[in-house]
């Protein structure tokens, strides 16, 4: 695991921000904007994906 503090903890905020924008996106498309709504789930879609592999990869205990 990278060795710095807080490394676990910004990897974790990052993830949540793609949680966050995934939910602006379904949020937007519910409400009519269908395309900005997509285009804010689908960019998100990686980041969530990324930051979280990240984040349970190293909780787990894994390392470089």
């Amino acid at each position: 695991m990278p060795d710095f503090p807080g490394f676990l903890t910004g990897v974790w905020l990052l993830a949540a921000i793609g949680v966050i924008g995934i939910g602006i996106g379904v949020f937007a498309f519910g409400t009519g904007s269908k395309v900005a709504g997509t285009i804010c789930v689908l960019t998100n879609i990686p980041v969530l994906a990324y930051w979280g592999f990240i984040g349970a990869f190293f909780s787990m205990g894994g390392s470089v």
